[in-house]
């Protein structure tokens, strides 16, 4: 049974041992090879936690990945660096600490993109090895979750959405640098017109720019669903993938 944790966009789970992130906009060519994988989250003590994962393969976290965990207290700075050896569907990864004679420690991660839990002792390249707060909040101090954007708090637009009855839009958001890039037709069976932009969002309103500089559109979330009104391609209805 495979150890591996899929990242398809928004997390989730498979029936392997692993996760997986949903990815829009076509296939990775290679050419650049994957992409790193960051997760940011902060203890009840104000000290953050920076923890970078380099996949073998694009949108997947498996046993072997290398990570970089930064613990920033005050104005010092702790790293540990090593190897996952395990990953299960739950969303707990095993981390083994590049020292020599190291304990291995736990990072849990959940199914909307987030680290919510740092557990053990932690073996870092520079002094004495940290404790493992336990449970953390998503985000940097001040807030805003993995998923940050122009709002604060959790982005509620992150993740990739369908039209479920014509699929005439499909559409996904990144949260970090809030980017998109969607697939539009205006009708059935016409060609798809691939696009990409930035948005800003406030609260559960959102609005969407292409890299040209025009405005595609406006949106809002409710729960599972979002409706998105452009500007040349109509309005549509869709629903979280």
């Amino acid at each position: 049974m495979k150890n591996t944790f899929k990242l398809l966009g928004i997390i989730a789970i498979v029936a392997v041992i692993g996760f997986s992130f949903i990815a829009c906009g076509g296939d990775d060519d290679g050419s650049s090879g994957p992409n790193p994988i960051t997760f940011k989250s902060t203890d009840t003590a104000g000290n953050t936690y920076n923890l970078i994962i380099t996949p073998t393969k694009e949108n997947e976290i498996a046993a072997g990945n290398s990570y970089e965990l930064t613990i920033k207290s005050g104005q010092t700075n702790k790293v540990s660096k090593g190897t996952i050896t395990f990953v299960t569907g739950s969303g707990t990864l095993t981390m083994q600490p590049r020292n020599s004679g190291s304990q291995t420690f736990t990072i849990t991660v959940t199914n909307s993109g987030q680290m919510t839990n740092i557990s053990g002792t932690i073996a870092v390249e520079n002094g004495e090895p940290a404790t493992g707060p336990g449970q953390v909040t998503p985000g940097d101090n001040g807030g805003g979750g993995n998923n940050p954007g122009s709002g604060g708090g959790v982005n509620p637009f992150f993740g990739e959405w369908y039209e479920p009855n014509s699929f005439n839009l499909n559409i996904f958001c990144d949260a970090p640098n809030l980017t998109w890039n969607a697939f539009c037709r205006v009708e059935k069976n016409s060609n798809y017109v691939e696009l990409k932009g930035t948005y800003n969002y406030n609260g559960n309103s959102a609005t969407f720019t292409e890299n040209n500089g025009a405005t595609f559109g406006t949106a809002t979330v409710s729960g599972e669903e979002m409706t998105v009104r452009t500007n040349n391609y109509g309005t549509f209805n869709l629903k979280r993938k």
